[in-house]
């Protein structure tokens, strides 16, 4: 599984683009059964461990590189960098937990998720709500 995640991934060249994010998808979709044991219980796995955290570093340095010339918050900016992975790799568990719907769209919804980090690190205006289902029940349709 680990060859075949690097083989999608490459190297993070210039940021974390639509290959950081897609790659990792196509490899669990060819592969559901190792994609997930090799991001959670395989972390505890010395053969694993390494090879992971790797992965994960190598991932979190082209995103911070990416978000810092744009977030000038250095803090915020690795905040975004340390989340931006794992909002990645668990949408893509919950895609394969979901039994893959709409394969097509998956890798346009697992960008979307990362981009929500990347939105919440260079908004000026944090104050966000979530809606409420009163208000959902409230407003005409």
């Amino acid at each position: 599984m680990c060859d075949r995640l690097d083989a999608h991934v490459g190297e993070p060249v210039g940021g974390f683009g639509d290959a950081s994010a897609d790659g990792p998808l196509t490899a669990a979709a060819e592969s559901p059964a190792g994609f997930r044991p090799l991001f959670q219980p395989a972390l505890r796995e010395p053969e694993f461990k390494e090879r992971i955290q790797d992965f994960r570093a190598d991932i979190t340095a082209a995103v911070l590189e990416q978000v810092s010339a744009f977030v000038p918050d250095r803090a915020v900016a690795r905040w975004a960098a340390q989340l931006t992975p794992v909002v990645a790799i668990e949408a893509i568990i919950a895609w394969l937990d979901a039994g893959q719907p709409e394969p097509a769209l998956a890798a346009a919804r697992v960008r979307q998720a990362v981009m929500g980090v990347i939105t919440a690190a260079v908004a000026c205006d944090v104050n966000c709500y979530l809606p409420s289902l009163a208000a959902e029940e409230k407003s005409p349709r």
